[in-house]
């Protein structure tokens, strides 16, 4: 009788464990998302989509295209509205090819302080990459 008590407490504290640990991890998944649900991501994405952004490969010879890519995206943000925190996420899906190479080995390299990359910076290095110092200033 006693070595029966002993296995159900053991498998109850084994399941109590086990679900300290999910609860520890959802926690932690959250606090990576910025204290959003993978569902809120999920949706602002689908809603994003629903916009039918332009993909971006970086082939585009002409600066003032690669603005115009980046005003559409905008765009799409502002009639959204697109939380801050969303807004790079979404962007950097519709990031093709060379572009999106780019973009992973610039982020490595920006100083966030362990926290993720924001659209400001990315809109940042992309400027940086496309346009001339005159074309900036005239955005």
């Amino acid at each position: 009788m006693a070595q029966v008590d002993e296995k159900a407490m053991e498998s109850r504290i084994e399941e109590a464990v086990a679900f300290s640990l999910m609860d520890r991890l959802q926690d932690l998944i959250r606090n990576a998302m910025g204290g959003q649900t993978a569902h809120d991501q999920t949706r602002q994405e689908q809603d994003f989509k629903k916009f039918d952004p332009r993909p971006f490969d970086g082939s585009l010879r002409d600066p003032m295209k690669a603005k115009m890519w980046l005003s559409s995206i905008e765009k799409i943000f502002h009639y959204m509205r697109c939380p801050e925190e969303h807004k790079l996420r979404c962007a950097v899906f519709m990031l093709i090819d060379n572009v999106e190479i780019w973009w992973c080995s610039i982020e490595k390299r920006i100083d966030t302080s362990g926290e993720l990359a924001t659209w400001d910076q990315f809109k940042e290095r992309f400027y940086k990459k496309y346009f001339s110092a005159n074309t900036q200033y005239n955005k």
